[in-house]
């Protein structure tokens, strides 16, 4: 059976239909179910209903005008009532997840300053945010709210020991499994802060001299001072060393625009990539190049429009491996050294291939 709305609830209902089509000109009808979580006959009810309203102090007739057809509607005037009262139920369970993951990182003296500020989106949404789920009710809409109540998820057992390094000073050996190299080895640092970028959270911390002599690091040998990133979900086997072992933290610099310091890169590549990858644009460190590009051969009789060039951090083995894995949307174009890694590389695991099946290897 449906819930009962309120008139509160079902003037804030009304106002967030009117935003989101305001928010997204010529929107259709299914688009906005998906967002809202409502039908599409509900949709269209509370789009007829706000063309009835105005506001005072316009003047008589000066209602909210929509113009519907049978797929999408347009919001052509809005008398004023431009945005929701409250979230909807999506933006309300992104919020609160955000703030999870938050809460997870810090230590215990400041996660109840979180926790207070997601009981207070708790408090504002319908019933509390109690009771309800984003499952659809006998009628087929979801309750007004429409945001599930989860326990909020206790930090994992490795970011309770960074947490417990960071704040007694404590060294930490790991295992960690570096994505530039693809491989794991174990490391010796001394911890200085736990952070969230794009929603992973990192550990800023320094190697010792000791542990790294041998270890090859790029651009750091001998040089404690250097702060890296560490992945928390690509960090296991954690031991912690004595208390006050660390020496005093060091709380790092972080550019909001360029948290990986992709910008202090001294090598860079210049690749060509097909319009068909260019979703790799929001996932890889890659920047446009301002201009066409030339005019290379890229081999496989594709016309230059479909083609964009893009400069990457060139940081070696991960480089390689990514041109390698991507090589039919990506080619380096520089430097020509670059190139011929990546060609050796797919000659090497093709090799590989031919010999593990027993057959002779095709020549490239």
């Amino acid at each position: 059976m449906s819930t009962a709305v309120t008139n509160a609830e079902q003037f804030q209902r009304t106002l967030t239909v009117l935003a989101w089509f305001r928010n997204h000109p010529d929107g259709t009808f299914m688009e906005a179910a998906a967002d809202l979580r409502m039908k599409t006959t509900q949709i269209k009810h509370e789009l007829h209903q706000i063309t009835l309203c105005g506001l005072p102090g316009h003047y008589p007739g000066s209602l909210v005008e929509v113009s519907m057809d049978r797929m999408r509607a347009t919001v052509e005037y809005t008398a004023g009532l431009d945005h929701p009262v409250r979230l909807s139920p999506m933006e309300a369970g992104v919020v609160l997840l955000s703030l999870e993951a938050i809460r997870s990182t810090l230590p215990a003296d400041k996660r109840p300053a979180v926790a207070s500020a997601s009981a207070k989106i708790q408090r504002v949404l319908p019933h509390g945010g109690q009771g309800t789920s984003d499952t659809p009710d006998e009628a087929g809409e979801v309750p007004a709210g429409g945001v599930e109540k989860r326990e909020v998820a206790e930090p994992s057992p490795t970011i309770l020991a960074l947490r417990t390094a960071i704040d007694e000073r404590r060294t930490v050996a790991m295992l960690y499994h570096s994505v530039s190299s693809d491989s794991f080895r174990r490391r010796h640092v001394r911890p200085d802060y736990l952070g969230l970028i794009d929603g992973e959270t990192y550990l800023w911390a320094r190697e010792e001299n000791e542990h790294r002599a041998d270890q090859g690091d790029q651009g750091d040998e001998g040089d404690e001072s250097v702060q890296k990133r560490f992945a928390v979900s690509r960090i296991d086997d954690v031991t912690l060393g004595e208390e006050g072992s660390a020496g005093a933290a060091v709380q790092p610099t972080i550019d909001r625009e360029d948290p990986f310091d992709f910008a202090e890169s001294e090598e860079w590549a210049r690749v060509r990539v097909r319009a068909d990858h260019a979703w790799m644009l929001e996932y890889y460190p890659m920047w446009l190049v301002d201009g066409d590009g030339d005019d290379a051969d890229d081999g496989d009789g594709a016309s230059d429009s479909e083609f964009f060039d893009v400069y990457l951090p060139n940081t070696g083995p991960w480089t390689v491996r990514l041109l390698t894995a991507f090589s039919q949307g990506l080619r380096a174009v520089e430097p020509l050294t670059l190139a011929e890694e990546v060609r050796q590389r797919a000659e090497d695991g093709l090799n590989a291939y031919a010999e593990h099946l027993g057959v002779k290897p095709s020549q490239p």
